[in-house]
């Protein structure tokens, strides 16, 4: 579940303002966004977050107003055929079926956000039926808190595992949707010069929690990365291994030069990230893991490694270069996940 979503709704409940969540629980054909995406939406017409913009998402928030009247969760049917399929630049229209919940203190929204900030594993299962019922489940099956659900343990954890939201439509009208909660998405950039300024930039617009290291006080400060999470200002070995590299951390190598590349490297070779790029020419990049492969280190492993770094565009300057990468990212985020 989107952290920004979550928390905003967390503020909504404590503050006891009327909302809508608009969650894609299943998709047939050509649609602009998937399962889980979420909006959520507010009487005056604001929203966070977004179910793929356009026609179908301005029909979606026409809806969440009579659910916001009625107070009654429903799953609306939004038929993007021809008309609307060009208006959002489509080839040809599919089917988003959308969950629309009014959000309830009685929904356990600030337990699910306490999970996600502490990396506990956890799922949440709403069941759609005469009524809503919503808890916070973790892969086991047991209860973290919330209302009684019937779940099935096999889809919990295929949910968690896979990272991706479970639609099941049961007898007797009953609904169930799994969402896993999952650890915050991490960009770490191991060098702070011009490339890494607009990785960082580009890539706290992408919604990672962006760390950024290096040994240089004149480049690793808060003047050059303002919207940074957290910036490091010490020696890569140190900040390495340091800092929790896990499955939803994203590693862009891009130092000042080869000596602090093969640092780095040698740094995070063998451990349980999601991406890891690094700049560099093909020459040297070449002889860089040559040289590594002979000091023991798994080919298997070697070759994991994007590099040279980023989508073949044909960028040039660091901005432009910055885009190949994220864009490569991207790729990994959306197509490998």
């Amino acid at each position: 579940m989107d952290k920004k979503v979550l928390e905003t709704i967390v503020k909504v409940i404590n503050a006891d303002f009327p909302a809508v969540l608009a969650t894609i629980v299943q998709v047939t054909g050509s649609a602009p966004r998937h399962e889980g995406a979420q909006m959520l939406i507010f009487p005056d017409g604001r929203s966070v977050g977004t179910i793929g913009g356009g026609c179908g998402e301005a029909e979606v928030r026409r809806e969440a107003l009579s659910v916001l009247d009625e107070q009654k969760a429903k799953i609306y049917e939004v038929l993007l055929n021809s008309d609307l399929a060009a208006d959002e630049g489509m080839v040809c229209g599919g089917v988003m079926n959308v969950l629309l919940e009014p959000v309830s203190q009685a929904i356990p929204y600030d337990a699910a956000l306490e999970c996600l900030e502490k990396v506990k594993p956890a799922v949440i299962v709403t069941q759609l039926a005469s009524k809503l019922n919503k808890g916070v489940y973790s892969p086991s099956g047991s209860k973290l808190a919330g209302e009684d659900c019937t779940v099935d343990e096999k889809v919990l954890v295929q949910a968690y595992n896979t990272g991706k939201t479970i639609f099941v439509t049961g007898d007797q009208e009953v609904s169930t949707l799994y969402q896993p909660v999952l650890p915050e998405e991490k960009l770490l950039i191991l060098g702070a010069g011009h490339v890494g300024q607009y990785v960082a930039a580009f890539g706290k617009k992408l919604d990672f929690k962006v760390t950024v290291v290096d040994d240089r006080p004149d480049f690793a400060n808060p003047s050059l990365f303002p919207d940074a999470d957290q910036i490091l200002c010490t020696d890569f070995e140190r900040a390495l291994d340091s800092y929790e590299i896990d499955q939803s951390t994203y590693i862009v190598i891009v130092t000042r030069g080869h000596r602090y590349d093969e640092i780095c490297l040698k740094r995070v070779l063998g451990r349980p990230y999601k991406y890891l790029g690094m700049i560099g020419s093909r020459r040297r990049v070449k002889m860089l893991l040559a040289k590594l492969e002979d000091e023991g280190f798994a080919g298997e492993e070697l070759r994991k490694v994007k590099t040279p770094i980023g989508l073949k565009i044909g960028a040039e300057t660091p901005a432009e270069i910055a885009i190949s990468i994220l864009g490569e990212i991207i790729s990994v985020r959306r197509l490998q996940s």
